[in-house]
């Protein structure tokens, strides 16, 4: 969270950052008033299907046992305060 607060600190309105998080990033009281409630997302770009993300890029491994974590693309644009959507990739 404190690293996507200084990230849209440091941009000009309309400018916008992207992360690749993981969809739990939503949950949480404390996220969601510093973070959601004042700056919404424009995007959540949802996986339809599960991401693979393998530490030390051990893909082969990952990709016997597979992922249990969901992934999106998050989008804000600066300056933006309406209503966040949701599009399934």
């Amino acid at each position: 969270m404190e690293f996507i607060l200084h990230a849209l600190a440091l941009l000009e309105n309309g400018e916008r950052a992207v992360f690749f998080l993981k969809t739990s990033a939503l949950e949480g009281k404390k996220r969601y008033e510093r973070l959601f409630k004042p700056f919404p997302p424009k995007m959540i770009y949802q996986f339809k299907g599960r991401v693979i993300c393998a530490k030390n890029g051990d893909f082969e491994n990952m990709k016997k046992v597979g992922s249990a974590v969901s992934y999106a693309w998050f989008e804000w644009v600066k300056g933006y305060n309406g209503v966040t959507n949701i599009c399934w990739i």
